[in-house]
C-alpha cells in the first residue's frame, strides 16, 4: 500500500502503547484499505515523515479490526502509477 501521513512519526525508542498512525490511503496493491493502521507498542519502525510518499507492508491483528506495519520502504515516486 502507497501512504502519505499527516505526521512525522519518529522512532528514536521503543514506547510501551499502541500508536494509531492517521494519513492517506494513496494507492492498494494487494487486498483492501485498513480501517486503521497502528504503531504496536515495544517496537522500532523506520520513520514516517509527513507528507512523504511510502510503501507499507501491513499484516492484520488476529484479535481487532487493525493492521500494524511490518516493513517500510521510503523508494516510492510520486509519478508511479
Amino acid at each position: 500500500m502507497v501512504f502519505r501521513p499527516h505526521a512525522t512519526h519518529h522512532v528514536e525508542a521503543p514506547v510501551p502503547f499502541d500508536r494509531e498512525i492517521h494519513g492517506d490511503v494513496v494507492r492498494v496493491e494487494k487486498g483492501v484499505a485498513p480501517k486503521s493502521i497502528v504503531h504496536p507498542a515495544n517496537t522500532i519502525l523506520s520513520e514516517l515523515t509527513a507528507g512523504q510518499l511510502v510503501k507499507l507492508c501491513l499484516k492484520r491483528f488476529t484479535n481487532r479490526d487493525a493492521y500494524y506495519i511490518i516493513f517500510v520502504d521510503h523508494r516510492v515516486k510520486e509519478t508511479q502509477p
